[in-house]
C-alpha cells in the first residue's frame, strides 16, 4: 500500500466515517473504530514485526476526528511535508470544538461550533464545503451565519470546496492564503517537490468518493 493510502486508512479508523464496502455506501457520523493513541500503543507492542516500521512512520500523520474522506485527503495535502508531496503547513486540529457566546447561541441555537480544521494558536479555521451538504438556500444561509459567528469570535475562516482541492491552481491560492494567515514564509518551489505533489494527488484523488 502506498504510504499516503496507509495514512488515509488510519484517518478513517480514527475518524467518523466509513468508506463503501460491497453495496454499502459511504457512511457518516459514526463512532471512531479506534484512536491514534490506541494505534500507537499497538504498533509499539509490535516493534520488530514486519511492517511495524512503515506503520510507525504513517502514525506521525494519523490524527483523530476526520468526518469525511475529503477532509482526510485535504489534511494530507496541506500537512504532509514537501518531500512527500504535501504543502508542509503546521498540522491542524480536526473538528475542533469552539464554545460560542450568548449572542451567538440566540442567533444559531448552538452552544459550540466544530471547525473542520483549526489552528488554535493562530485562530485560523478551514471549512470544507461538500457538494452534498452545502447547497440549497437553507444550507447556504446557515453556512453564512456560521462563518459570521466564527468571525465574531475572532476566527479567520478559509472555505475550501471539492473543486478547489481537485484543481491544483485553485488549491495554490488556498494554500498561499493559509500560509499568510499562519505567518509562514512561502517555501521555494522545486521541480522534484512538484513532481512529488503530482504523485500524491494521483494516488489519493483518483476515483475517490467525496462529500
Amino acid at each position: 500500500m502506498h504510504f499516503a493510502q496507509a495514512v488515509l486508512v488510519g484517518l478513517e479508523l480514527c475518524g467518523m466515517y466509513r468508506l463503501p464496502v460491497g453495496n454499502r455506501p459511504t457512511t457518516y457520523q459514526v463512532p471512531p473504530l479506534t484512536s491514534s493513541t490506541a494505534l500507537s500503543s499497538f504498533v509499539g507492542k509490535a516493534s520488530g514485526v514486519h511492517g511495524s516500521a512503515d506503520a510507525t512512520r504513517a502514525l506521525r500523520y494519523i490524527v483523530d476526528g476526520s468526518e469525511s474522506p475529503m477532509e482526510s485527503i485535504l489534511f494530507e495535502l496541506i500537512s504532509f511535508p514537501l518531500r512527500i508531496g504535501g504543502r508542509g503547513l503546521r498540522r491542524p486540529e480536526l473538528n475542533y470544538r469552539l464554545k460560542t457566546t450568548s449572542a451567538i447561541r440566540k442567533a444559531t441555537g448552538k452552544s459550540s461550533f466544530r471547525c473542520d480544521m483549526f489552528w488554535p494558536e493562530a485562530g485560523v479555521a478551514v471549512e470544507y464545503d461538500s457538494n452534498e451538504r452545502h447547497t440549497g438556500p437553507e444550507n447556504i444561509s446557515d453556512d453564512a451565519t456560521r462563518r459570521a459567528a466564527l468571525m465574531s469570535l475572532g476566527i479567520e475562516v478559509v472555505t475550501v470546496t471539492h473543486r478547489q482541492i481537485q484543481n491544483i491552481n485553485e488549491f495554490n491560492i488556498v494554500v498561499h492564503t493559509l500560509e499568510k494567515l499562519l505567518g509562514m514564509r512561502r517555501q521555494p518551489t522545486k521541480k522534484q517537490w512538484h513532481e512529488k505533489e503530482l504523485e500524491l494527488r494521483a494516488t489519493i484523488l483518483s476515483n475517490k468518493p467525496h462529500r
